[in-house]
């Protein structure tokens, strides 16, 4: 599955008790859809030190907080392959990208070399609709569901994005 393979766990900082604090804490949140994965960046710190990120294009359809900064963002992810693997896992990404809209609450990047390049705020800052409601594909699968009594009438991206806009 897609999501997966960007999926990190550990402890997340900042956390959030709620969607406002979310939406606060994000530099923007959008409605988009995903489009060509690939390779963004590669640094090398040594010959078997090598980290690579995967970029998708994050087609913004609408701005629901923050200020917009253009119709395409690069959304990157840390690949979490071994050099030699990596244009294989990042093609099989780019193959199974979900057709869908996303809400994503997005961090920008402030590094060296990372000017106007994103990130989910965290596993919670990205949401799908599946059949059965409204999902954030980044949490580990199984973990309680996040702002539980925010969103527990929730079932479509539109009312997720009707609690988020400003």
């Amino acid at each position: 599955m897609f999501w997966d393979a960007l999926r990190i766990t550990g402890s997340e900082v900042p956390g959030f008790d709620s969607l406002a604090e979310l939406a606060d804490g994000s530099d923007l949140v959008v409605i988009g859809r995903l489009a060509n994965f690939r390779q963004s960046r590669q640094l090398t710190f040594s010959s078997d030190d090598i980290v690579t990120y995967g970029g998708v294009d994050l087609l913004v359809t609408e701005v629901l907080h923050g200020a917009p900064v253009g119709d395409v963002i690069l959304l990157e992810f840390l690949v979490i392959e071994r050099p030699d693997r990596v244009a294989a896992a990042i093609e099989a990404q780019d193959a199974a990208l979900p057709a869908g809209d996303v809400i994503v609450f997005l961090h920008e990047k402030r590094g060296e070399g990372e000017a106007d390049i994103y990130r989910p705020v965290h596993s919670t800052g990205m949401w799908i609709a599946t059949e059965g409601g409204i999902v954030a594909p980044l949490r580990p699968p199984g973990s309680t569901v996040p702002f539980g009594d925010e969103l527990a009438e929730v079932r479509s991206l539109s009312e997720l994005a009707n609690l988020v806009r400003e």
